[in-house]
């Protein structure tokens, strides 16, 4: 469990380095000014992964296996299956000479 934080910092900057602290917490995507700070004292790093590869093919796959399932519905009612299967009978029928 993550220890509760109950002790607040706090220091100055200049304009321009707020505006460059600003800046560089939006090229690493973090939104929370804490957070930020926090990650670069105690780190000194914040690592940002390019995440939108990940992100089509996770929209690919579910799209595909939403189509999968809709085809899997649609085989499988009761009219399609009787249907599928008379067609079935009839060709044994017709190839074996059975009536």
């Amino acid at each position: 469990m993550e220890e509760k934080k109950n002790v607040q910092m706090h220091f100055r900057v200049t304009e321009e380095e707020k505006e460059c602290i600003y800046q560089k917490m939006e090229q690493v995507g973090i939104s929370s000014i804490g957070t930020y700070l926090r990650k670069m004292a105690l780190n000194g790093y914040c690592i940002t992964m390019d995440m939108s590869n990940v992100k089509e093919m996770r929209r690919l796959l579910r799209s595909t296996s939403n189509n999968i399932n809709q085809y899997a519905k649609k085989q499988m009612r009761p009219a399609a299956f009787m249907w599928r299967m008379s067609r079935i009978f009839r060709k044994i029928s017709k190839n074996y000479g059975i009536k």
